[in-house]
């Protein structure tokens, strides 16, 4: 009976994967304004722009009230600064990598993985086979958690340089990694990660309106295509 389970969701799997490839061959997987216009949880608003002002009038909040004093306050504007002008840390080491890069390249051995392949046709282990490139550290650099001091500074201080910093980030993650292709969207727990990451961002950018921070369209089509993927797989 555990064979004959494991083999029938070893076939489910092994379906979805196909319809996701054969789909992803046919139509742009980053979804377009009328699909958010559709999927919008309330009325569907005119266009993207009332999206984000409707999501602001609800007060997102989540996970955001996690400074409690100034000495926090204080710690985490020194990181934020430490991002912007230095390099980020990834597991706590120093990574030099400068965008687009920092998407595809392991921080410690700066081997790079293809941006192009789709998840399906992905391969886990690095061709070089040099023993060090590990596609875990480039999937901590897709989590986003590095990137939460410059929203939880931008809480404290409103300084618009912190959220530029992160909104460039997040614009340039959405334009090398569209959904479905390459290391970043190879499993629904590495996607999950990263959509709570950018949720607790916005959290912090909207804490204390009003707010020097834009939330970009784009970043609510790739919300979406995270959701979806989430769903799928």
């Amino acid at each position: 009976m555990k064979l004959a389970h494991k083999i029938l969701n070893r076939l489910r799997r092994e379906t979805r994967h196909a319809v996701a490839f054969a789909r992803a061959q046919m139509f742009d997987t980053q979804p377009d304004e009328n699909d958010v216009l559709a999927a919008w949880h309330k009325h569907p608003p005119s266009n993207l722009r009332a999206c984000v002002e409707e999501w602001i009038a609800d007060k997102p909040c989540v996970f955001a009230d996690d400074l409690k004093n100034s000495e926090d306050a204080q710690k985490v504007c020194g990181e934020a600064d430490r991002l912007i002008d230095g390099p980020i840390l990834i597991l706590q080491a120093p990574c030099s990598l400068k965008l687009p890069a920092l998407w595809h390249c392991d921080p410690l051995t700066g081997q790079s993985w293809p941006a192009k392949v789709h998840f399906t046709r992905f391969k886990v282990f690095h061709p070089s086979g040099d023993g060090l490139t590990d596609i875990r550290r480039l999937w901590e650099v897709g989590r986003f958690g590095w990137a939460l001091p410059l929203a939880r500074a931008f809480s404290v201080t409103n300084d618009p340089k912190y959220a530029k910093a992160w909104s460039d980030y997040v614009e340039s993650f959405i334009k090398e990694n569209p959904p479905e292709f390459g290391s970043h969207w190879l499993n629904a727990m590495e996607v999950a990660l990263r959509a709570i990451q950018w949720c607790r961002a916005i959290s912090h950018f909207f804490r204390n309106p009003p707010s020097a921070f834009s939330l970009q369209p784009s970043i609510l089509s790739s919300l979406l295509a995270h959701g979806r993927y989430i769903r799928a797989h």
